[in-house]
């Protein structure tokens, strides 16, 4: 019925993208300077900050889908399906309120000094923003990404989707492990363990 949307700060995407860079050009300056030797002397600093700044602020994110929402931590995940969503907090940090309890986003805060506290959201948002995007690309803080979620809910609301029909099994928050992110924090992990033994 709509589009997914993937909500990031503006810093962590900018954090991450300047990380790259800086990877790369310290890849490249090590192996024009120094060769071999030095870009091995390099890799391990590379990987440690790469790997940490990609597991605490180039992953973590929020998604907003028609099946529900996605909420993207350091090495853990849920997806909420929409009739379990009881709520949404913005308080301090994106927070979702489930039938089955609360999950906080590591990667949307709340916006400086906005406090926004929403019960089963029913949020409209202006229809150019809905049209352009304009407002999904600029506010990536928890008030609007609560609203980005109260409008999601309002229309599938409208259209019955979200109608109750019998199921095998209740439906409920499933949680699980980010098992990638936690590969990259034990690679990070293994690489500062060789350099202090070989040190």
């Amino acid at each position: 019925m709509g589009p997914t949307h993937t909500f990031r700060t503006l810093y962590a995407r900018v954090l991450t993208v300047l990380a790259g860079a800086l990877i790369v050009v310290v890849l490249i300056y090590s192996l024009i300077d120094g060769g071999i030797d030095a870009l091995w002397q390099a890799l391990p600093f590379l990987v440690i900050g790469g790997g940490l700044v990609w597991v605490l602020f180039g992953n973590p994110k929020v998604e907003v889908a028609d099946g529900g929402i996605t909420v993207v931590n350091i090495v853990r995940r849920v997806h909420v399906p929409w009739p379990t969503l009881r709520g949404v907090e913005s308080r301090w940090a994106l927070s979702v309120e489930t039938t089955e309890g609360t999950y906080s986003s590591w990667a949307i805060p709340a916006s400086s000094g906005m406090g926004t506290r929403l019960r089963r959201p029913r949020t409209k948002m202006a229809a150019s923003e809905t049209e352009t995007g304009r407002g999904l690309e600029t506010g990536h803080n928890a008030a609007a990404v609560a609203l980005v979620i109260g409008q999601r809910l309002d229309s599938l609301t409208a259209a019955g989707y979200l109608e109750e029909r019998p199921t095998h099994e209740p439906v409920r928050p499933t949680p699980g492990w980010n098992t990638r992110e936690l590969g990259v924090l034990a690679v990070v992990v293994l690489t500062v363990a060789i350099m202090v033994l070989t040190g």
